[in-house]
């Protein structure tokens, strides 16, 4: 493997974390993307801005790939992003077949104090919970309506975070009158980056990460989608694979 080959090699590595980092953090070239059609309509579409930053990364990966010549250059091109896919795929199997753990519950300050980037799921009485700055309400449309509309709003509190972590409830408006009838407050928590509209619309929050509690959620419910799509692409491979054998061992005439 040449000197230039493992320079491809690894840049598409990193061309290919660059990638999924974007997309989960909605940061980088998929906020580049998203600040470019709020400047033009006023507005973004997720799958819109989801395929224009895919071929912002594709035309250099291609390049990369191109440049990566030799087995061995493409084993270590292909190969973390593989181990990548896998991990997230175990990860998945988990998560869908345990349904995650509970976190700790047995006060607020706990349970933001011991979440972490893995989620778990919690129940929190409404007592237990501080107050809500409604002020600071930034809703960001999953929906044809506004009453689709996920809310994510920053807890009043006290807890010994840094400062530049913010704790938050994603929830909706339905949920927000169940909390305030008070029903305890069942979801997941996590340590997650705020979506791109939310950190744009609330500047007060500095960092690209911040606790959130996701109401009326579940670890298993969150995984569901990932799972669905590795049993998609299983049972597309299976198929491909068997078709193929099947015209191998066909008789050519």
């Amino acid at each position: 493997m040449t000197f230039k080959a493992l320079l491809a090699a690894l840049g598409f590595n990193l061309l290919a974390a660059s990638f999924a980092f974007s997309l989960w953090a909605e940061w980088g070239p998929y906020s580049w993307v998203a600040s470019a059609q709020l400047a033009l309509i006023g507005s973004y579409f997720g799958k819109a801005t989801f395929i224009l930053t895919f071929i912002l990364h594709l035309i250099p990966a291609m390049i990369l790939l191109i440049m990566a010549r030799g087995r061995a250059a493409l084993v270590l091109a292909l190969g973390l992003p593989g181990l990548f896919l896998l991990a997230h795929l175990a990860a998945t199997i988990y998560f869908v077949s345990t349904g995650g753990t509970q976190a700790d519950a047995s006060s607020f300050d706990a349970a933001v104090r011991s979440a972490a980037f893995v989620p778990h799921n919690i129940s929190l009485q409404r007592s237990q919970l501080p107050g809500l700055d409604l002020d600071k309400t930034s809703g960001i449309r999953s929906g044809a309506s506004d009453l689709g509309a996920d809310l994510y709003i920053p807890f009043i509190t006290t807890v010994s975070q840094p400062s530049e972590t913010s704790v938050v409830l994603l929830s909706k408006s339905d949920n927000l009158k169940k909390l305030a009838q008070g029903e305890p407050l069942t979801g997941v928590i996590q340590k997650a980056p705020l979506p791109y509209l939310v950190r744009k619309t609330w500047p007060q929050n500095p960092s690209l990460f911040a606790v959130i509690i996701e109401d009326r959620a579940s670890v298993r419910g969150n995984w569901i989608g990932a799972a669905v799509v590795y049993v998609v692409l299983l049972i597309w491979g299976a198929s491909h694979f068997f078709k193929r054998r099947r015209l191998l061992r066909t008789p050519q005439p």
